[in-house]
């Protein structure tokens, strides 16, 4: 089968499109998780349903899957995803 001049630029345009769509929501993700950062150190309350999940996971002793969930959700690097983790476990030990 032979692929025509128009169905190629279409495949491109396509693939283009959908790597900025990727971008985008990495961006996003990113943006969400600066935000949430903003409002744990300006003491605003949260919505936090990530982070009750988060918590079970680690309360549970899954760790590493509670760093991947955070690296899903968020969009975080895995070093950004371990602090965070790290974090919410520090902020649930007694004092």
């Amino acid at each position: 089968m032979h692929i025509g001049l128009i169905e190629l630029l279409t495949l491109v345009a396509v693939l283009y499109v959908l790597v900025l769509v990727v971008k985008l929501d990495g961006r996003i993700k990113g943006i969400k998780y600066t935000l949430e950062q903003i409002t744990k150190k300006t003491g605003i309350p949260s919505s936090g349903p990530i982070d009750n999940e988060l918590r079970e996971l680690i309360n549970n002793g899954y760790d590493i899957k509670a760093v991947k969930k955070a690296r899903e959700v968020m969009g975080l690097s895995l070093l950004e995803g371990k602090q965070y983790i790290d974090s919410l476990k520090s902020e649930d030990k007694p004092s």
